[in-house]
């Protein structure tokens, strides 16, 4: 397996790792030693990239969570109508939803609604149509 995803990382930390090789006949070589770093998310914001964002194309939609759990994603129009609507599981710190421009139809700006548990915290989108 060449993939391995992490959970639960603490916003504005470095984190260290490397690759251990293993041949066929059990011997092991480890790669070089590797960083990233992760950024500060705001707790209390919700934002998404790229933004602006065009038709058919996906958004990260980034957010802080407080606890591990469910989030429900409300994308809704300026005039609190909801026009897409999904639930995703959440980790405790920063979670990325990726959104496709689902239930929108015309460009302009949308607010995002992210309720985990009894917090709901906002953001808006701006969609290009061309």
């Amino acid at each position: 397996n060449t993939e391995y995803t992490l959970y639960s990382l603490e916003d504005g930390k470095t984190y260290y790792w490397y690759v251990v090789a293993k041949d066929d006949t059990g011997r092991a070589s480890n790669s070089s030693l590797f960083s990233f770093n992760t950024p500060n998310i705001p707790q209390d914001k919700v934002f998404n990239y790229p933004n602006p964002f065009k038709k058919g194309q996906t958004t990260n939609i980034v957010f802080y969570s407080d606890v591990d759990g469910i989030a429900e994603i409300y994308i809704c129009s300026l005039f609190g109508n909801v026009l897409f609507s999904d639930k995703t599981t959440v980790y405790k710190g920063s979670n990325t939803y990726q959104y496709d421009g689902s239930g929108l139809d015309f460009s302009g700006s949308y607010v995002v609604l992210v309720k985990v548990g009894d917090k709901t915290k906002k953001g808006k989108i701006l969609l290009l149509n061309k």
